[in-house]
């Protein structure tokens, strides 16, 4: 558990990371098609401990459809 937490912080760091540079434009970002559903489900893990320790039930339903856009 505790080296989950550590990643974890270390994700968060290095997001505020690339936000820093993002803002002071030296990063760029390339705007992509990804599987929302998995971004979800992915962040629904992080914190199912959590919600179990509150004993938070948490039910999803996705239903979201890929859609094609051209990038801006």
């Amino acid at each position: 558990m505790a080296c989950r937490h550590v990643e974890l912080e270390s994700r968060l760091i290095d997001d505020l990371l690339d936000l820093s540079r993002i803002l002071s434009r030296k990063l760029a970002l390339r705007r992509t098609a990804c599987d929302v559903h998995a971004v979800i489900i992915s962040t629904v893990d992080i914190c199912r401990a959590a919600l179990a320790n509150k004993n938070i039930t948490l039910n999803l339903q996705l239903n979201a459809s890929m859609v094609s856009a051209k990038p801006s």
